[in-house]
């Protein structure tokens, strides 16, 4: 058996020991709690992020139809930029539009 001068010694040497380990224990108690708190804030970004994502879909398609109806216009301005580009055919193809129609009504009416 031990005796009391052993037991003190050995108790004496293993008390620091269980400082250490509770110092340890302490210290994994704090870093599950950020670790917690970091996994909390995961979640919220994750939430957030699925969130963003909904609406750049739901921009995406507005600007989808945006660009649909802008090609759209854009065919529908085709012949007003053809005027603007190239006004002198478009000026020579009235005159001869108006200058067939002048012969035929005159054709018409019998002076031609």
């Amino acid at each position: 058996m031990l005796s009391t001068e052993d037991k003190e010694f050995i108790t004496m040497s293993l008390e620091p020991l269980k400082r250490d380990i509770e110092s340890c224990n302490n210290q994994l108690i704090r870093i599950n709690g950020r670790v917690g708190k970091h996994d909390d804030q995961i979640q919220e970004a994750l939430i957030e992020r699925s969130k963003n994502r909904e609406h750049q879909a739901d921009v995406e398609k507005n600007l989808n139809s945006l660009c649909d109806k802008v090609n759209a216009t854009e065919k529908e301005l085709l012949e007003y930029r053809f005027v603007r580009t190239y006004p002198r055919v478009f000026i020579i193809g009235a005159g001869i539009f108006f200058v067939s129609a002048i012969v035929l009504f005159l054709s018409k009416i019998g002076i031609f």
